[in-house]
């Protein structure tokens, strides 16, 4: 089956509109990371990360996942502090503090200090 086929199973699976709003323009729906965890699934799955996450979703793992418009997608990672969060990763990773950390170390303590990442309410 060819990504895109997938990518359409998943969302529907997903309940094919956008959580936070509605909307249900396929073109821009993306499959959201609920608890911003996204970054660390692309850096252990590489390339292949989407055929992964599509797999889980199909298997019936949805309680990560949500469907969100490419608009709520943005203002959920504003709000969450979820686009910072990655730099701040990126600089701790890269020596800027005293000790050299994992990745999920890392992230682990960044979202302490930022406070708990909440999934979209549903409208």
């Amino acid at each position: 089956m060819k990504m895109n086929q997938l990518r359409s199973k998943c969302i529907d699976k997903l309940g094919g509109q956008c959580k936070k709003c509605g909307f249900s323009d396929r073109r821009a729906l993306q499959i959201d990371h609920v608890f911003g965890d996204g970054a660390d699934e692309r850096r252990e799955f590489g390339p292949r990360c989407a055929g992964v996450i599509y797999k889980r979703i199909l298997d019936g793992e949805r309680e990560r996942y949500q469907i969100l418009c490419a608009n709520c997608n943005q203002i959920k990672k504003v709000e969450n502090h979820e686009a910072r969060l990655g730099g701040m990763i990126y600089q701790s990773m890269m020596g800027h503090h005293k000790h050299r950390r994992t990745w999920q170390q890392t992230a682990s303590v960044m979202r302490r200090r930022l406070g708990k990442v909440t999934p979209v309410e549903s409208k």
